[in-house]
């Protein structure tokens, strides 16, 4: 092995391959000095210091002329920690060579250390003259002079430095404290981007940049950034930034961690303190943070905020006065605090005061403007009011100013799923929870929108993992109420309603839920009870009680006093949106009772100012119905025996407001029926073939026997679910289901469908006049006219279907059931193949019995059969007469004329 090679691998590089090739070399010429040499900075490269510096000390007895040697032995002692031996060998070469270049570097490295950098800066220059392309003299210099704030000769010898190598480590990041610290932050970010290409572990550019990141608001880069940083060279700058970078992201447990790796207590800086006061705030960790928010107004007993949330805290535990009476010591000390403005605000929104909570939001924005926790504030008190528009712009715009806030992420939800708008609200909510999995508030709402897609079994989880985590939350109680009522366990239901109104958290709005409950199940004397608990809270004069006491007497068919009281109410006073909505339309029904035809109609109106309707509209409706009819033409005259003819279920359809429910009703009082009342498995099989499938609705006729198989399975087991006995008749009951019926001839050829009609007229001014969930469907409903009309693109559809392929159906008129109940009910029992029972006789029974509908129609199938809702429409035969050419057909077709 010769010198060359060696040479070769050693400015290469290839340290060990270098080791080696001295190894050989030194086998056959032990006293070559360069061969002990290289071995030593090939050595010392690989950091064995201690073999490095026997071979070293070895080159130099051999050969004491070479500066290099004696500079490469004074590395060795500054890598080991002993600066003076290392300065001693540097003086060494220059005594050997007193123009040697890079011991005069390495001396000056020492004296800038050492804070002499003046003379450090000299001595820099001095080894330049001699080396021009030495750039460890260039960046030695340029550091010296960023410490002695001079940071256009540092610029200039880092930029030089980089004319001789650009991928020299550590010059950008030179340059980039240097344009840091000129208050150029654009060109310092580049300069640190480029020194971590160079050295992607280069801890002081991750670090700086990590900063720079955190000043521009890009926080989940910072966090990357900071946690190399903090992993590379931990320090207590480190930390802080990085966790005020998990604070602005809403990762507050992570923020938590890392403020907790400072020293809380000695702080100096009282913002240290009051952040993490704040982390542990959205945490839920209230007595904590009212400990180190104490910290932060030792240090400044002035500090508001601090104040301020400190009062938050104690709300939050249910301290009210506490809370309030520090909010009133804040306010003393600083009246144009707007973050104090909106604690109260918050504060009193807890409290039910709605007014004093709006006015003090609004307070707080006129004084900061771009408050995103202020406007997300703002959102839900609008939300509280009913003012959903305002809601939503509110919530969005606190949004934009934090994106990944999960409590206005939750406001969001809320705001969409009052809108109607589901699959935002479960994606915004969503969202929250995995930004902030423990919160029970979010848990409540994910439960809600699960119940309004119709996905009991997730929203019962959801309800239930939100009254684990904080139990007798009054609205998590009245929603997990509403759950167990939609899946038929109505012991359940009045229990968790009952336990709502025992809470001391009640409010208003939740209370008007409640008495919704139990007026449309029937129950008057727990809505009474519930009304005295109500009052209790609340006072006696409270609205929504007075709105319930005259639903009472209209109960008790007392209609002139249940006006009376009614006309009593300030509607202005009202204190949301629904219960504005429930107002009207009470007072349209009792002034029907009354005969005041007119001012009823008006009311009804009123009534239908939902505002969740405002961003949901008919047409989707109107597209499916053109879709089944372009189906409808597709299925074939003759269809294959569908596979399971016995597990064929009755399909009980018709317009909305035609006699299903009492149908309903008469048919589950025999022994031999059960009843699916208004469930979605049909829909949700046409969903599945449409996102699964990939089939739009008029291709549905092209759909594989294994596609159907699927589709049957999955209608039936959840249809199955909903039933005791799968062996007896099962009557899946769901009106529009009329518009599905080419799905249902696809799937059950064999199935029977049972068609309830009811004179139009009767039936489009029914839909008008009740208040129903709302989805595109029941957007038709918001006017006479849009019921009108939909009514006639529906029966035009089930023309179209009869027309198109056999329908095996029966068809019962609401007012022949009235007029001749057994003669009507013996046709449709002899169409089902099923004997005469006597308990279907006693309907009202079961009625009573099952406590509570999914439909409208609670109260009147509970009564006798009456003849007052035949022909009804004639008390509003004005409002029609525009409508007769729509209407008449359909008047003539199902014998009305």
């Amino acid at each position: 092995m010769n010198l060359k090679t060696v040479r070769e691998l050693s400015s290469t590089g290839c340290h060990q391959e270098c080791l080696n090739a001295c190894q050989q070399l030194l086998q056959s010429e032990p006293e070559n000095s360069l061969g002990w040499k290289f071995a030593g900075k090939s050595l010392l490269a690989l950091e064995q210091f201690e073999k490095a510096q026997q071979c070293l000390v070895k080159a130099y007895q051999l050969d004491g002329s070479d500066p290099e040697t004696a500079k490469d032995i004074g590395s060795i002692f500054l890598r080991l920690g002993n600066q003076n031996t290392a300065l001693a060998w540097y003086e060494q070469a220059l005594e050997i060579d007193n123009d040697y270049a890079p011991a005069l570097n390495n001396i000056a490295n020492i004296k800038r250390d050492l804070g002499s950098n003046h003379e450090a800066i000299d001595m820099y220059k001095r080894a330049i003259e001699i080396d021009p392309k030495l750039i460890q003299a260039y960046k030695g210099a340029a550091i010296s002079f960023v410490v002695l704030g001079d940071l256009d000769h540092a610029a200039s010898f880092a930029k030089q430095a980089l004319a001789i190598n650009a991928s020299t480590p550590g010059i950008n990041e030179i340059l980039g404290i240097v344009f840091q610290n000129k208050s150029n932050p654009g060109q310092a970010f580049e300069y640190y981007q480029k020194e971590l290409e160079i050295n992607p572990k280069a801890s002081n550019s991750l670090l700086n940049l990590g900063a720079l990141l955190l000043q521009k608001g890009q926080f989940a880069a910072a966090v990357e950034s900071l946690s190399k940083a903090s992993t590379l060279a931990p320090s207590e700058h480190c930390f802080l930034l990085l966790a005020q970078a998990y604070q602005n992201l809403g990762k507050f447990k992570e923020a938590i961690a890392e403020y907790k790796k400072l020293d809380i207590g000695r702080a100096k800086n009282k913002m240290i303190p009051f952040n993490l006061g704040l982390c542990l705030l959205k945490t839920g960790n209230n007595i904590d943070a009212i400990e180190v928010f104490q910290i932060a107004v030792q240090l400044d007993k002035s500090f508001t905020p601090a104040w301020g949330n400190i009062g938050t805290a104690l709300m939050n535990e249910g301290r009210h006065q506490e809370a309030l009476t520090t909010i009133q010591k804040v306010l003393d000390l600083d009246p144009g605090d707007p973050t104090v403005h909106m604690i109260l605000g918050g504060i009193c929104k807890e409290l039910g005061q709605l007014d004093q909570a709006l006015a003090a939001t609004l307070k707080s924005l006129e004084l900061k403007p771009d408050n995103s926790d202020a406007l997300m504030n703002l959102g839900g008190i609008y939300k509280e009011f009913g003012q959903l528009d305002q809601a939503l712009t509110a919530t969005l715009k606190s949004l934009e100013l934090q994106a990944d806030n999960p409590d206005a992420l939750m406001t969001l939800g809320g705001i969409y799923k009052e809108l109607g708008q589901l699959d935002q609200a479960l994606a915004a909510t969503l969202k929250s929870l995995v930004l902030k999995p423990d919160n029970p508030t979010v848990y409540m709402n994910l439960g809600g929108i699960y119940k309004e897609f119709g996905q009991l079994d997730q929203a019962l989880a959801a309800t239930l993992k939100s009254l684990e985590l904080k139990p007798d939350i009054p609205d998590a109680l009245m929603n997990l109420g509403g759950i167990y009522k939609e899946l038929g366990n109505f012991k359940e239901a009045n229990k968790a309603i009952g336990r709502s109104f025992d809470s001391k958290k009640l409010t208003l709005s939740l209370a008007i839920q409640g008495f919704e409950y139990y007026d449309s199940s029937n129950q008057t004397e727990k809505l009474k009870q519930a009304i005295e608990n109500a009052n209790k809270l609340f006072g006696s004069h409270n609205t929504a009680s007075a709105i319930y006491n005259a639903r009472l007497l209209f109960h008790d068919k007392e209609y002139k006093a249940s006006l009376e009281a009614l006309e009593a109410i300030d509607v202005t006073s009202l204190v949301s949106a629904y219960s504005s909505i429930r107002y009207y339309f009470f007072r349209g029904l009792t002034e029907e009772k009354l005969g005041l035809h007119e001012q009823a109609f008006n009311h009804f109106i009123l009534a239908q100012k939902d505002e969740r309707y405002r961003n949901i509209t008919p047409t989707s409706s109107w597209d499916s119905i053109k879709s089944y009819k372009t189906l409808a033409v597709k299925i074939k005259p003759i269809l294959a025996a569908c596979p399971y003819p016995i597990n064929s279920p009755v399909f009980l359809i018709g317009f909305p407001r035609s006699g299903t429910t009492l149908l309903d009703t008469v048919l589950r009082s025999h022994p031999s029926v059960e009843v699916v009342e208004e469930k979605d498995q049909l829909a949700i099989a046409e969903k599945m073939a449409i996102r699964e499938f990939g089939k739009k609705i008029e291709d549905f006729a092209d759909l594989e026997k294994a596609q159907l198989e699927r589709l049957r399975r999955e209608y039936l087991k959840r249809l199955h679910s909903q039933v005791k006995d799968p062996v007896k008749t099962i009557i899946d009951k769901l009106p529009l289901n009329i518009v599905k019926t080419p799905l249902v001839k696809i799937l059950f050829p064999n199935a029977k469908m049972i068609l309830a009609i009811r004179h139009p007229c009767d039936s489009v001014l029914s839909c008008f006049q009740q208040t129903f969930e709302p989805n595109p469907s029941m957007a038709n409903f918001n006017s006479l006219e849009g019921s009108i009309i939909f009514y006639s693109k529906v029966m035009t559809a089930w023309n179209k279907y009869c027309n198109s392929f056999p329908i095996d159906h029966h068809i019962i008129r609401y007012e022949d059931l009235v007029e001749d109940f057994n003669g009507s009910m013996t046709k449709v029992l002899d169409y089902l193949d099923i004997e005469w029972n006597d308990s279907i006789k006693d309907y009202r029974r079961t009625a009573l019995k099952r406590g509570s509908f999914n439909t409208p129609s609670a109260t009147q199938v509970a009564q006798p059969l009456y003849r007052t809702s035949i022909g009804k429409w004639r008390n509003y035969r004005g409002h029609f007469e525009e409508y007769f050419p729509l209407l008449n057909p359909w008047i003539k077709q199902w014998r009305y004329t």
